[in-house]
């Protein structure tokens, strides 16, 4: 009988540890993920028009936690017969900045981003009398816009971004000016690691 009341009174205070054993909550682990595709600008030259381009994109990023994380970004886009001349034109860009996760769900992630860094841009205008300037500009560059990401499965998905996208060119009195373009990707982005169950 000594022994019984002995176990059930050593269960007694083993009950308080037991309980402190609960389960831990899953944490998170920072997220790599690399992308390439097709992108498009709709590129605005001072004074002259609009040029559409097209090439390709690479993006990086570093997700933090669930909401957060740094992206970077290189974009070469291209037109092979800007207005009309024999010359091409072409815009490099290479921005980076945080990335802001609005919606995560188990199909499809969609963000917001703020990046900054350069633009080379490359191209022709005209002066005042319709003579022809050729010249590249690299200066200060900024984008803003998101995008969303259709999962394709735990590291695999479809990427659509949409931008506006804020560079310099020289106008027709070879002044430096700002220019309001548009820019789009698409591609497929790859996830090292998952925060997915």
């Amino acid at each position: 009988m000594n022994t019984a009341w002995m176990t059930l009174l050593g269960l007694l205070f083993l009950v308080p540890e037991s309980l402190a054993q609960a389960p831990i909550a899953a944490g998170y682990s920072p997220v790599f993920n690399i992308g390439a595709g097709y992108s498009f600008a709709h590129v605005a030259v001072p004074s002259r028009g609009h040029l559409n381009m097209n090439g390709a994109s690479v993006t990086a990023s570093l997700d933090v936690n669930a909401r957060f994380g740094i992206e970077a970004d290189v974009s070469y886009v291209r037109s092979s017969n800007a207005f009309g001349t024999t010359h091409s034109a072409d815009l490099l860009t290479y921005v980076g900045g945080p990335i802001f996760y609005l919606r995560r769900a188990k199909q499809v992630d969609i963000y917001a981003h703020v990046l900054i860094g350069a633009a080379r841009e490359t191209g022709v205008n005209f002066d005042s009398n319709g003579g022809l300037l050729l010249g590249f500009v690299n200066r200060f560059a900024w984008a803003t816009g998101g995008g969303a990401e259709y999962n394709l499965d735990r590291n695999l998905s479809l990427r659509f971004v949409a931008d506006y996208l804020n560079t310099q060119f020289f106008s027709p009195t070879i002044a430096i000016k700002h220019q309001n373009n548009v820019q789009a990707f698409i591609g497929f982005s790859y996830r090292f690691g998952s925060h997915r169950p």
